[in-house]
């Protein structure tokens, strides 16, 4: 039986939401944790077998130039399409976070990253753990949006991010919560 009450509220929340889920939700939880909470998953769990077939990993790119996010709108044959959001995406089998997220941004963006710290985590409410990554870019870097994945490219300010209709709930949630948390060395900190 586990004793930690993160955890189960955790895997509670998991196993009470539908695995597909609504595409307005994403990143979202809804139930189980609240967002000043910590996923109850070290990187000694990522190892264990059981836990990484339990639970589905995802990673969000935060990149800023001065006071604008890097946002993308989503593709017309992915989930959510016509989205905004932050890029990102899956963690696959035998991957680092901190590799995935550098990954993805190189797949829907073209762009070269360096992913400096986790600075935010969630649990969308069909299970997928997200990691929400600070990553630098290079700020002559020329980005290309994949064909299929994303429609566009955008800088955004915190003001414009929040008041876009289209802007996916988890990265809603990450901007009115996580943004404010920031790391442990401030970058974020409003």
């Amino acid at each position: 039986m586990d004793t930690d009450p993160a955890r189960s509220r955790y895997f509670a929340a998991r196993d009470a939401v539908s695995p597909i889920g609504d595409p307005d939700s994403v990143g979202v939880l809804r139930s189980g944790l609240s967002s000043s909470e910590s996923l109850p998953m070290t990187s000694s769990d990522r190892r264990d077998p059981a836990m990484a077939a339990a639970v589905k990993r995802g990673v969000v790119a935060i990149a800023r130039r001065g006071e604008r996010f890097l946002a993308i709108r989503r593709g017309r044959a992915v989930a959510a399409p016509g989205r905004v959001c932050f890029p990102g995406g899956h963690v696959e089998p035998g991957e680092e976070d901190r590799e995935a997220v550098v990954r993805e941004c190189r797949e829907e963006l073209q762009a070269h990253v360096e992913a400096v710290a986790c600075v935010w985590q969630s649990v969308t409410p069909w299970g997928t753990a997200l990691s929400w990554w600070m990553v630098e870019l290079d700020p002559a870097a020329e980005l290309v949006p994949h064909p299929v994945e994303v429609e566009a490219i955008y800088w955004m300010t915190l003001e414009e991010l929040l008041a876009e209709p289209m802007l996916l709930e988890g990265n809603r949630e990450f901007l009115i919560n996580g943004l404010q948390q920031g790391d442990a060395e401030g970058h974020f900190g409003l």
